[in-house]
């Protein structure tokens, strides 16, 4: 289970902890997690997410992160 009380979590992370929220049924595929992160990319450009790079990881901002996925569950947007 991911800490969301950090101020910043690893990008892997957060993709297999949505893709195992969004698609339970499926097991874990390069497909699922690709499209989670294709849609992570896009709000990192629009500026929705804000990101840290670490040595090994790309870090993101928790804060940002769960407002951006509120906003999409509220707006009903599909994934």
């Amino acid at each position: 289970m991911l800490d969301f009380r950090k101020s910043h979590l690893p990008q892997s992370e957060l993709v297999r902890w949505l893709a195992d929220l969004i698609y339970p049924g499926m097991t874990r595929s390069f497909p699922r997690n690709k499209r989670i992160r294709m849609h992570l990319d896009r709000a990192k450009k629009k500026g929705l997410i804000r990101t840290k790079k670490s040595e090994k990881n790309i870090l993101i901002h928790t804060q940002s992160f769960l407002r951006w996925v509120s906003r999409k569950k509220a707006r009903g947007l599909d994934w």
